[in-house]
């Protein structure tokens, strides 16, 4: 079955025809890495819509390499282009391990209590939202107590990355419910 599965993906991709968890990932991808380039405030809708492009990777792109690649792009490119903090942008490079690391966290916990477990989805996503929010929260406190970064950032690497990945989350249910409401039941 192996050599059929290796035989039609390089038939597809010499015909150009990209196998779909290729195509997601891709997508994935270039959402991730350029959300926060578009639509570069208020960090509310940022932060919403690349949680929720993190939660359907944790879902859709098998394993954690792939998704490794995508839980770093967003911070990337905030870094990359200067935006969304301004002038306090220098700041997230010192935050960035921790936003990475939130993040991995997150997609790894999703993977493992509702893929490999079978845990509710809800439970899931608020376990791995939880887990994230309180790895960037404590790091940040870190930081600031530390001087390292001002105490400005409490709130968005807190209350705010719970907010953003809480709604991503409910936006994420929403798209699987709906598009599980369009296939066709078996009788």
């Amino acid at each position: 079955m192996n050599a059929v599965a290796q035989t039609f993906n390089s038939k597809a991709l010499k015909l150009g025809v990209w196998p779909r968890e290729e195509f997601e990932f891709a997508l994935l991808s270039i959402v991730t890495f350029a959300i926060p380039m578009i639509f570069r405030h208020p960090q509310i809708l940022v932060g919403t819509i690349v949680n929720f492009t993190l939660i359907m990777s944790a879902l859709h792109v098998r394993g954690m390499k792939k998704n490794m690649v995508l839980c770093i792009l967003p911070s990337l490119s905030v870094i990359g282009s200067n935006i969304l903090f301004g002038t306090l942008t220098p700041f997230v490079i010192m935050l960035a391990p921790a936003i990475w690391a939130g993040n991995i966290l997150m997609v790894y916990l999703i993977k493992l209590l509702h893929a490999q477990e079978n845990k509710n989805m809800a439970f899931s996503f608020l376990a791995s939202i939880a887990a994230k929010t309180l790895l960037i929260g404590a790091y940040a406190f870190l930081l600031i107590k530390t001087s390292v970064v001002p105490a400005s950032f409490l709130y968005s690497m807190s209350v705010l990355q719970f907010i953003t990945a809480a709604i991503g989350s409910i936006a994420a249910f929403a798209v699987l419910f709906a598009g599980s409401a369009f296939q066709p039941r078996s009788r």
